[in-house]
């Protein structure tokens, strides 16, 4: 999962109506300081690949990606118990020597 730019999850509609709408609200390290709002047609238990906008800070190499979804189509959700998704992210080895690229 691309924790720092654009980060996306997989969503299932586990329910019996189309899913047209649904809020997420996510972030790092179950600090959902970022909200948006899926809209599409997601028909029963289909998948929908959601790629989310913006940039997450990383706060450490112990960061977690946290999204919590609710409002299905606008409404209370009837089994709120699989709406929350933590999960680790790959983060790339931080270098802190200097890089040389010789090009010929």
């Amino acid at each position: 999962n691309p924790i720092c730019a654009q980060p996306t999850f997989v969503m299932k509609n586990q329910g019996s109506d189309t899913l047209t709408s649904v809020t997420v609200r996510y972030g790092a390290s179950l600090e959902y300081s970022k909200k948006y709002v899926w809209t599409g047609s997601l028909p029963p238990q289909a998948y929908a690949t959601v790629t989310l906008p913006g940039q997450l800070p990383v706060p450490g190499d112990t960061s977690q990606f946290s999204n919590f979804l609710s409002a299905p189509n606008g409404h209370d959700d009837e089994y709120p118990e699989d709406n929350h998704l933590t999960s680790s992210p790959f983060t790339p080895p931080h270098y802190t020597n200097k890089i040389v690229v010789v090009m010929r």
